[in-house]
């Protein structure tokens, strides 16, 4: 065994941290989320582009078939819409989530679910437009069914994050001012 080998081995404790600090633990896992959330918006941003191409596809083919009322109903009826109540669940997750409060530094760690939110919002508008323009359509009521799963998913995972940060909040308690998110 050469010296440095010798002097590694006698002194390992010294060399070998006892604890992590906290805070540094949480900043690192805080930096591993926002990499994942990056990822997760690479893929929402794509399947959001391949969805507006299909939506822009259908669109036009739309123009060439145009439904009556009574099978709008029918379509209507079959996505269940009423049934599931997702306008209703969408307002209750909201609601719960604009009481929320997290520290006022770790707002700009939810930019990107916030981001993607808001971009939620605006193909619902478009979806809207389309219908009030060329009627109702079953790819409209696919686009809609899959904007209100995509939206409660969505509110789902910013309540995941509000509780993962304020679990660590009421663990390693700081003094920063508590804030609510812009929903």
């Amino acid at each position: 065994m050469t010296e440095l080998e010798k002097y590694i081995a006698d002194n390992k404790d010294q060399l070998e941290p006892s604890a992590v600090n906290p805070k540094i633990w949480l900043a690192i896992e805080n930096e591993v989320l926002k990499s994942k959330e990056r990822r997760k918006s690479l893929y929402l941003k794509i399947v959001s582009v391949a969805a507006v191409v299909l939506l822009g596809a259908f669109i036009f083919r739309g123009q060439w078939f145009n439904q009556s009322s009574r099978i709008e109903k029918e379509l209507i009826e079959v996505y269940g819409f009423q049934s599931h109540q997702f306008a209703q669940r969408v307002h209750n997750r909201k609601r719960t989530l604009s009481k929320a409060k997290i520290p006022s530094k770790q707002v700009e760690d939810f930019e990107v679910l916030l981001q993607q939110l808001k971009y939620l919002d605006e193909q619902y508008l478009v979806y809207l437009k389309y219908v009030e323009d060329n009627g109702y359509q079953s790819f409209i009521g696919d686009q809609l069914l899959n904007y209100y799963r995509s939206k409660i998913d969505l509110l789902d995972r910013i309540q995941q994050e509000i509780n993962k940060v304020n679990y660590y909040e009421h663990k390693f308690p700081s003094n920063d001012k508590q804030v609510g998110l812009p929903i």
